[in-house]
Formats: structure tokens, C-alpha cells, sequence
């Protein structure tokens, strides 16, 4: 079992093969979360039951577990007991799932890659998403974190005998202009 620690929890993702697994097997636990954080964004995907009786229920015991939070159920229409051999649709739904994040991480990051005057631009916002998605939920995870997290290099930039032209914008948040001036 992992242990959850004090860092804040924003989303969680619930997997089922069948209707009512999540509600049985985390029932408990999305209602704590859900109830200390309001808002939180529970997505859950349930691989069989869809267009049944279950996919109801399921929904209703979702909702009940997960009072206040920003609840997603997806219920697809694979065939009970045959996962394995429907095992690209269970990853082709599985990859939607990411891609859901793709588009929260997109979101959550546009405000540092862009002047401050155009975080209203939809059609700025829309490009910046349409390029995470190309890269792929894995590639533009990895290339937003390594260029979020990457050392600064100021102090070795003077041992660079060349010339070199550095430029920046005045409302550039990741190499503000007062750190160009140095």
C-alpha cells in the first residue's frame, strides 16, 4: 500500500474493469479525499458495463463516494472477462485518460510561457495545446518539467569566450529581464 503524504492531492484517476470495482476497492478512500478537498477532480474509467443497469449504479455510487468533486465516470462496452482480448481498446482508453491531463497540464502552464498580455488569447492557447498533443502526454511532460526544472546556468556563462546574443521580453517570467541585465 502507498501511504499518501502531506503533499495536496488535485486529481485523482480511478481504474475498473467492472462496474462497482472502484466503489468496492476505493469507495472509502475517494469519499476521505473528496470530502477534505472539495473540487478535487476525480476521473474514473470503468472498462465494462457500458450502456448496462451497472453503468448507472456505478454512476450513482460514484457520485455518492464523491460528494463536492469535480466527478468524470467514463464506462466503456468491453466484454466482461475478455479484456485481454480487447487489450487496445482498454489502452486506447487509457491514452483519452492521459490525454485529459495533456490538457490540464497544457492549461496550468500556459501563464509562464507567454507574456502576460496574451494569457487571454484563445488562439495562442489553442496552438500551445495543439503542440503539447503532438509531442505526445509523455514527450511534453518530460520537456515542461526539464525546462521548469532545469539548473541555471548564469554563473558559467561569462567562462563563454564568444559572442552571443541574449534575447528576452520585458514580460518574460522565466528569464526576466532584470536577470538578462547581469
Amino acid at each position: 500500500m502507498i501511504r499518501l503524504g502531506a503533499q495536496r492531492i488535485d486529481r485523482v484517476v480511478a481504474l475498473g474493469a467492472h462496474c462497482d470495482d472502484i466503489a468496492i476497492g476505493a469507495g472509502g478512500t475517494l469519499h476521505a479525499l473528496c470530502a477534505a478537498r472539495p473540487g478535487i477532480r476525480v476521473d474514473a474509467l470503468v472498462l465494462s458495463g457500458g450502456g448496462t443497469d451497472r453503468e448507472d449504479e456505478e454512476r450513482a455510487a460514484l457520485a455518492a463516494f464523491c460528494p463536492g468533486a469535480d466527478l468524470d465516470v467514463t464506462v466503456h462496452k468491453m466484454p466482461d472477462g475478455r479484456l485481454p482480448a480487447h487489450w487496445d481498446e482498454a489502452k486506447n482508453a487509457l491514452e483519452e485518460l492521459r490525454a485529459g491531463r495533456l490538457d490540464e497540464l497544457a492549461a496550468k502552464s500556459f501563464p509562464f510561457l507567454v507574456d502576460p498580455l496574451r494569457e487571454d488569447d484563445a488562439e495562442l492557447r489553442a496552438v500551445t495545446r495543439g503542440m503539447l498533443h503532438d509531442v505526445g502526454a509523455e514527450a511534453a511532460i518530460r520537456q515542461l518539467e526539464c525546462f521548469m526544472t532545469r539548473p541555471d546556468a548564469l554563473a558559467g556563462l561569462g567562462a563563454i569566450d564568444m559572442k552571443a546574443l541574449v534575447l528576452v521580453g520585458e514580460a518574460d517570467r522565466i528569464a526576466p529581464l532584470a536577470r538578462a541585465k547581469r
